[in-house]
């Protein structure tokens, strides 16, 4: 479960069961989201999970929004730390977009709960394209785009288009891939690179493909 743990070194007492409080109510979040999906799940059920009173649960977070954004900023985590190998210094495009595919999708396919929350809450992680943490991690994808610009080992496209279709195609991708048992991870990284490489590649431009040089400064 991927709820951050955080260090309890030179903490009183008290602090240690205010962190203990926060992570366990994190956990039941994550479970009963899970189980049920976020639109069917009320604070009355997490805090039943979690053996607390709804009165704790409102020390800790404004209300069950603000306890799924810290749960998404701990799964992004989780991806991007993933995914930190990956975008070190590629030697090949190809390289880059197989690893940033195979770093994810690994996560949802070896971390069950993740994979778990992942489909049973769809329209929701469908729905977190402007979630701060979502935001970061498409700037620095974006930023690693900007780099094979550079190179001209890609076309000089909307760096932002190019994010998007990258987003949508693993998302996309991602579904199929956890419909099936065992999520078939190989098959979903070669076709992920295949299309997205295949179709960004200054080696293979698509037809009808457009220049946008002024969008490669600033978003």
């Amino acid at each position: 479960m991927p709820i951050e743990r955080l260090p309890r070194q030179g903490l009183s007492k008290h602090q240690e069961n205010r962190i203990e409080k926060r992570e366990r109510l994190m956990r039941s979040g994550f479970e009963v989201f899970t189980e049920t999906g976020y639109d069917n799940t009320t604070v009355s059920d997490i805090v039943r999970r979690a053996g607390m009173t709804p009165s704790t649960f409102y020390n800790y977070f404004r209300d069950k929004d603000a306890l799924l954004s810290d749960i998404i900023e701990d799964v992004v985590g989780l991806v991007m730390e993933a995914l930190s190998a990956s975008r070190a210094n590629p030697v090949r495009f190809d390289d880059f977009i197989s690893g940033i595919a195979g770093a994810l999708y690994k996560v949802l396919a070896d971390d069950r709960d993740v994979g778990n929350f992942f489909r049973r809450n769809l329209p929701l992680v469908r729905s977190l394209i402007d979630h701060p943490a979502v935001i970061k991690l498409n700037s620095e994808i974006r930023s690693d785009l900007q780099v094979f610009v550079n190179r001209e080992e890609i076309e000089s496209v909307d760096l932002d288009y190019a994010v998007a279709v990258l987003r949508a195609s693993l998302f996309e991708v991602a579904i199929v891939m956890l419909s099936r048992t065992p999520p078939d991870r190989e098959g979903a990284v070669e076709f992920t690179g295949r299309i997205v490489a295949g179709a960004l590649s200054a080696k293979g431009r698509a037809p009808g493909l457009n220049r946008h040089p002024t969008r490669l400064v600033g978003s």
